[in-house]
């Protein structure tokens, strides 16, 4: 295993509410909504994919304003799609640019919309399967490049994924598979396809996870990487494709990916895994620490296991990659590069470090930083963009 540790990053900006001030936006501060929002204000992610810093702030304080002196969480207070709604007034603002004819806004708001997704509500299948995704298409045409939504096999029944091409009529294209998190949408990483791997010749192919968007149907069991196995599959058929495979992904993403490293060794050429949940943390879950979570973490994480948040506590053990016997008992010639951050309490050091004693060719890359969990992805794809595209030539 080689580690490397490189220099420290800055928090990224965070929204807080100060009184009668309403919304500020500053960099380096703890998020202050918490205890008034059940949802995270992820300001750097969503000016990443085309949101504007203005409208996150008017938006966010409307909200605040119209549902003030309610009870509970002031994001969930107004329950009917209307004024104070969440779902309602983004999509106001994704409609807007949608009719203006700015599909990366439009994608953008629709996506904040629907976050942080849960699969019984109608509006949150609207807001990003109809409406996120249909925009999302035409930004990825207009940009010039090849989409198509594919389906495949899992034991589950059928699931979706998104599949990008550097030109419609390519061919032998190495493929790179990318997921996110428990509240992250597959569109949120085009640019690393857009402006590192498409001009490399290297297709992209994005999903969500079991219990999310288009893959909200099936249900994020222990056998979590369930999607990408059927994506592989879908891969060593097509034509397009001649075979190399890098796998990458992101907080709960991690987990399936690196499994795939596991059940797909003969298949997969790399992984990246930046700020995976694969261990530690899901063995430290039981009925009596689990409300030592972020009620947003319970909620959504009980949403994806299909069952209650008790139902979650109970069942966390069995998602640990140290449990199902990989991690720290099975070895892998699938390369992986690990990167995460030196305080991060969700996939702490010893995570990637379990993760990289594991494979032949392990590199561990440690960013000494106060953020905790999660980096910036301005500062993550450029950092993984040039391993992807050594593993793949």
């Amino acid at each position: 295993m080689r580690k490397v540790i490189i220099g420290s990053i800055m928090a990224a900006t965070t929204l807080i509410a100060t009184g009668e001030e309403g919304l500020k936006n500053l960099r380096g501060v703890d998020q202050e909504l918490d205890g008034i929002f059940l949802r995270e204000i992820k300001y750097d992610d969503w000016t990443y994919i085309g949101a504007e810093e203005g409208v996150i702030t008017k938006v966010v304080n409307d909200i605040l304003k119209e549902n003030k002196g309610k009870d509970g969480f002031l994001d969930t207070a107004t329950r009917e799609y209307g004024d104070g709604n969440w779902q309602y007034e983004w999509d106001q603002i994704a409609a807007e640019a949608e009719r203006s004819g700015d599909y990366e806004k439009a994608a953008a708001y629709y996506t904040v919309s629907a976050y942080p997704y849960f699969k019984d509500s109608r509006e949150n299948y609207n807001s990003y399967v109809v409406n996120a995704m249909e925009n999302y298409q035409k930004v990825v045409e207009e940009d010039g490049f090849y989409y198509e939504k594919i389906e495949v096999d899992t034991p589950q029944g059928k699931a979706y994924a998104n599949l990008h091409l550097p030109e419609k009529n390519g061919k032998d294209y190495p493929v790179v598979i990318f997921t996110g998190g428990s509240d992250v949408f597959a569109i949120e990483y085009y640019r690393l396809f857009k402006e590192y791997l498409a001009e490399q010749g290297i297709a992209y192919i994005s999903f969500e996870l079991p219990g999310m968007g288009i893959n909200s149907h099936l249900t994020y069991t222990p056998d979590t990487n369930i999607v990408h196995r059927g994506v592989i599959e879908k891969i060593k058929k097509d034509p397009r494709f001649n075979g190399k495979i890098v796998v990458g992904a992101s907080s709960l993403g991690g987990q399936p990916a690196v499994r795939t490293a596991f059940t797909n060794e003969e298949d997969v050429t790399a992984v990246v895994n930046f700020c995976g949940a694969l261990s530690d943390v899901w063995k430290g879950i039981n009925p009596e620490t689990v409300s030592y979570l972020p009620m947003l973490n319970q909620v959504v994480l009980a949403d994806r296991l299909d069952t209650s948040i008790k139902g979650f506590a109970e069942a966390a053990p069995e998602y640990s990659l140290e449990n199902q016997g990989y991690l720290g008992k099975m070895k892998t010639s699938v390369d992986i590069m690990s990167i995460g951050t030196s305080t991060d309490p969700v996939a702490p050091v010893s995570d990637a470090e379990l993760v990289t004693d594991a494979s032949d060719n392990g590199v561990n890359v440690i960013v000494a930083s106060e953020v905790g969990h999660g980096m910036p992805r301005s500062v993550v794809l450029p950092l993984i963009s040039g391993y992807i595209v050594d593993k793949l030539k």
